[in-house]
């Protein structure tokens, strides 16, 4: 089985292929130019839940995006911190009782002001949940609680299903340097509960410094 980690690392290669699979629908009026982003962020989502089982689809037929989830859409978040900017790639939404993913993936990375890529270890501690980890030697995704280290590579964050009244969950990620973890600035993701499942909105990540 495939990590998101390795997924990601061909993920350029799938892009592009869409992209260009885009452009022939737009030709052949099957898909409209204000769709192409929409439906190229879905089948993202979808290359990341299934492929690390050992498929890859790309699916496309009229009126797809009626029947599109958000489990399924891909979102990247920014938040402007003291050190640059914090990149977060995660999904629009999870569902624990509905979700071919076992959890909320987290992937994070930092740029400078110049939009230079920032050498960044990351820590995340959330106030709800738990977090897990890829673990090579059981090729498996593994529970290491509430909080959780990373240097860039992706961490999935499981939370059981919502409850009426109940708080939305932060998770707040701090941004260090490798070599010394020095600060490099803090941001806090929020995610909103959403009947059955957590919602993670435009505006979910947000610099707490």
């Amino acid at each position: 089985m495939l990590s998101y980690d390795d997924l990601l690392s061909i993920e350029g290669s799938y892009e592009q292929f869409l992209n260009q699979l885009a452009d022939l629908l737009i030709k052949r009026e099957l898909l409209s130019q204000e769709e192409r982003q929409t439906w190229i962020s879905l089948q993202e989502g979808d290359f990341l839940s299934n492929g690390g089982y050992g498929s890859i689809m790309t699916n496309f037929y009229p009126g797809v995006l009626d029947y599109a989830q958000e489990e399924e859409q891909v979102i990247e978040l920014h938040a402007i911190v003291s050190a640059g900017v914090i990149n977060l790639l995660t999904m629009r939404r999870y569902s624990p009782d509905d979700s071919s993913l076992s959890g909320l993936i987290l992937t994070l990375n930092m740029e400078n002001d110049e939009g230079a890529p920032l050498e960044a270890s990351f820590a995340l501690n959330a106030t709800d949940g738990i977090f897990y980890k890829w673990d090579a030697l059981s090729a498996s995704y593994i529970n290491v609680g509430t909080s959780v280290r990373s240097e860039g590579e992706t961490v999935l964050w499981s939370c059981a299903t919502p409850v009426e009244g109940a708080q939305n969950p932060k998770i707040t990620i701090s941004g260090m340097t490798l070599e010394d973890e020095s600060p490099l600035g803090e941001a806090v993701l929020t995610l909103t509960i959403s009947g059955s499942s957590y919602l993670i909105e435009d505006d979910a990540l947000v610099s707490a410094e």
